[in-house]
């Protein structure tokens, strides 16, 4: 028996948290062109991924945790994975009372186990 459901692809604000992806650029300072120069398209390209009207390519999303140096939490918020917010904000909580970044914090983390 064949199934007959078909596959309907998330939209662009089900993946990513269009929200958050505006949020970072204005925490960076950045405007929507800056931010379309740094990531080598056009401000009207950029603006349609920032508006959920594009699709973020892998390789854009991929320039976008490097030019901003994001941890792992934050680039899960942005894909709208789910996260213990409780948990989250302690964490950040203990990092920021430590004078580290959670991207720090974590590659901290992960040395003590492979070392």
């Amino acid at each position: 028996m064949r199934s007959t459901s078909k596959y309907n692809p998330p939209k662009p604000e089900q993946v990513l948290n269009l929200r958050k992806l505006k949020a970072l650029r204005q925490e960076k300072g950045m405007t929507q062109a800056k931010m379309a120069e740094l990531l080598g398209v056009q401000t009207d390209t950029y603006y349609a991924l920032e508006r959920g009207r594009r699709k973020v390519p892998l390789a854009i999303f991929r320039e976008l945790c490097r030019l901003w140096d994001l941890d792992p939490f934050t680039i899960c918020e942005l894909l709208n994975l789910p996260l213990n917010r409780l948990l989250l904000h302690k964490f950040r909580l203990a990092c920021k009372q430590h004078g580290l970044t959670p991207k720090e914090a974590l590659n901290y983390f992960l040395l003590s186990f492979t070392q």
